[in-house]
């Protein structure tokens, strides 16, 4: 199993820009080592940053700004779908399923816009995904075959 994330995986995760979560280490808000010139963050770094009260509700702010935004853009060329889901899940579940859904938007926004974040708090991981219908699909397509 991963245990630690990038900042680039982290960065997708929040919602925040490389920048922004480079100005949380520089001001040690953010907790992680630089390993081979790119900064790794472990299971613990990630609850410690989220678990900030600042962080968290900035976190929510760029989550909830992706349903806003779609659901207040009619004008939206093509086809766009938003889903959100809500998991129980244990502890390692949540890791595990946040690992899954960050690698897979990764592969699959190669030159395509697609805005994603997730977040946990207790028992429950909500993740939110947008982008073009067709991508949205395979990626749920895929998810739902991962058993």
């Amino acid at each position: 199993m991963k245990t630690t994330c990038t900042i680039n995986e982290l960065s997708m995760m929040t919602g925040f820009t490389t920048r922004t979560l480079r100005n949380y280490i520089r001001s040690g808000v953010l907790r992680g080592e630089k390993k081979g010139g790119v900064w790794q963050f472990s299971e613990d770094d990630i609850a410690a940053f989220c678990a900030d009260p600042n962080v968290f509700s900035k976190i929510i702010a760029k989550r909830d700004a992706i349903v806003t935004d779609f659901l207040n853009d009619p004008m939206a060329k093509g086809n766009r779908a938003c889903v959100i889901l809500n998991l129980v899940q244990t502890d390692e579940e949540k890791q595990k399923t946040a690992e899954w859904f960050c690698d897979t938007v990764s592969r699959f926004s190669d030159g395509e816009n697609i805005r994603f974040a997730s977040y946990s708090k207790n028992d429950r991981l909500r993740l939110v995904i947008e982008g073009e219908e067709k991508t949205i699909r395979a990626i749920m397509r895929e998810y739902d075959e991962r058993g």
